[in-house]
């Protein structure tokens, strides 16, 4: 029970750790992901994943 709680825990936060770092990267907008986000994407600048 204690092992098996234990990799629960583990798993949760790592999903917790990956929606924070989607989340960050949604909200500031960094250039260097590779799927960039279109919610705050400026209208005039080329979105690279389409071409």
């Amino acid at each position: 029970m204690d092992y098996a709680s234990l990799m629960f825990g583990a798993f949760l936060f790592v999903c917790a750790l990956y929606f924070m770092y989607t989340l960050y990267k949604r909200i500031y907008g960094e250039d260097s992901v590779a799927r960039p986000s279109h919610e705050r994407r400026a209208p005039g600048r080329v979105d690279y994943s389409l071409i």
